[in-house]
């Protein structure tokens, strides 16, 4: 199956979708410790503009617990006004230094970057009509290392709020993972749509005394 024509057809029809609903949970293990879980249901109407969202945290994290559960219901049409300006063929703004010499550069990293990670891809059929694509990386590129390294770094320079720890929490993890593992298995039904994404994240960490850890972080996005 030719991987570009797959991921294409997964792209347009998911484009041409206006209400996505489903759950994200996310889970964070470290030495057979959680140390983070999460668990997120949501509706948005992208005609509507209506968002609902369910959440609930949960973190037991360097001596701090931490519990947060809470719903949301809005109407944000931004998202719409952007949607009709683009189909009106509006040009987007491009800053002067996007077509300078750094500009360019990081145009054809983020290119790398992805041929790289198409190049990986395995695509295989299954007997009840969906398609599955795996990615498994045992060794992250050079140009995906320095994207990790300034998320981290990102991070590590906002201000902590009370109900974000458990973003500190993760990027504080992640920021000192060793050889990490990914493998991302997605699921394509015969319409070419996307009903589930399965993402587990492995690695070593050196402790403060010299100790290792194992850090496990498995993520999945379900649509109905």
């Amino acid at each position: 199956m030719n991987k570009i024509k797959l991921m294409y057809n997964v792209a347009k029809t998911m484009k041409e979708k206006t209400l996505f609903q489903g759950s994200f949970q996310a889970t964070c293990v470290k030495d057979q410790a959680t140390v983070l879980q999460m668990d997120n249901k949501f509706s948005k109407n992208l005609s509507s503009g209506l968002t609902k969202a369910t959440i609930k945290t949960e973190m037991d994290y360097e001596g701090k617990s931490f519990k947060h559960e809470s719903s949301t219901e809005f109407t944000h049409t931004e998202d719409c006004h952007r949607r009709g300006h683009f189909l009106k063929g509006r040009h987007p703004h491009f800053h002067h230094r996007d077509c300078g010499h750094f500009g360019l550069k990081g145009f054809f990293s983020k290119i790398t970057v992805a041929l790289d990670l198409l190049n990986r891809i395995k695509v295989e059929e299954q007997p009840d009509n969906t398609t599955l694509m795996t990615l498994e990386i045992d060794e992250l590129p050079a140009e995906l290392q320095a994207l990790k390294t300034q998320l981290m770094e990102k991070h590590h320079h906002e201000q902590e709020q009370p109900t974000h720890h458990h973003r500190h929490c993760l990027a504080k993890e992640l920021h000192g993972l060793e050889n990490p593992r990914l493998t991302l298995v997605a699921t394509i039904n015969k319409n070419n749509e996307l009903s589930n994404a399965a993402l587990t994240l492995s690695g070593q960490q050196a402790g403060t005394a010299g100790e290792n850890h194992t850090l496990t972080v498995n993520a999945k996005l379900t649509l109905q």
